[in-house]
C-alpha cells in the first residue's frame, strides 16, 4: 500500500515548485485565480476605491499602484503584500496585518492604521500627512526618510 497525502488546498509558504519537486514531490502549483469582487478585480493597478475588504486574506499579493481609496480593510491579512503606490487615502485599515509589506511612496494621507502591524514593513517615501497610527507596531519599519524604527516604535517611529 503506498504511503502519501493528498496536499490539495494546503498553502505551503516559502517552499518553491523547485523546492518541492527536489524533495521527490510531484506536484502542480497552478497560477493563483485573481480575486473578483463586484465591480473589483485585485491585483496591480487595481481600481476599487470604497470597495469593503474588511478580513480579506490578500497576504503577498501585488496590489501595487492600486486605487483603494477610502477601501474598508480593517483586519486584513496585507502580509508580505506589495502596495508601493497604491493609493490608500482615507483607506480603514485598523487591525491590519501588514507585516513585511511594501507601502513605499504609497498614498496613506488621511487612513486609519491604528493597531495595525506594521512590523518590518517598508514606508519609504510615503505619505503619511493625517494617518493615524494609535498604537501600531512599526518596529523594525524602514520610515518615510529611509531610518528604520526601532524596538518599541507603537503608535510612532522611533528613530
Amino acid at each position: 500500500m503506498p504511503i502519501g497525502a493528498s496536499l490539495t488546498a494546503v498553502l505551503l509558504l516559502g517552499i518553491s515548485q523547485a523546492g518541492i519537486s527536489q524533495a521527490g514531490i510531484p506536484a502542480q502549483v497552478p497560477a493563483a485565480p485573481p480575486v473578483v469582487l463586484a465591480d473589483c478585480t485585485i491585483g496591480p493597478a487595481t481600481q476599487c476605491p470604497g470597495q469593503p475588504l474588511a478580513g480579506a486574506r490578500l497576504r503577498g499579493t501585488d496590489l501595487s499602484e492600486a486605487n483603494l481609496r477610502g477601501a474598508d480593510l480593517t483586519g486584513a491579512n496585507l502580509r508580505g503584500a506589495t502596495l508601493n503606490k497604491a493609493n490608500l487615502r482615507g483607506a480603514d485599515m485598523r487591525k491590519a496585518n501588514l507585516r513585511g509589506a511594501d507601502l513605499s511612496k504609497a498614498n496613506l494621507s488621511g487612513a486609519d492604521l491604528g493597531q495595525a502591524n506594521l512590523r518590518g514593513a517598508n514606508l519609504l517615501q510615503a505619505i503619511v500627512a493625517g494617518t493615524n497610527l494609535f498604537a501600531a507596531d512599526l518596529t523594525g519599519a524602514i520610515w518615510v526618510d529611509g531610518r528604520t524604527c526601532q524596538l518599541g516604535s507603537i503608535g510612532t517611529c522611533v528613530l
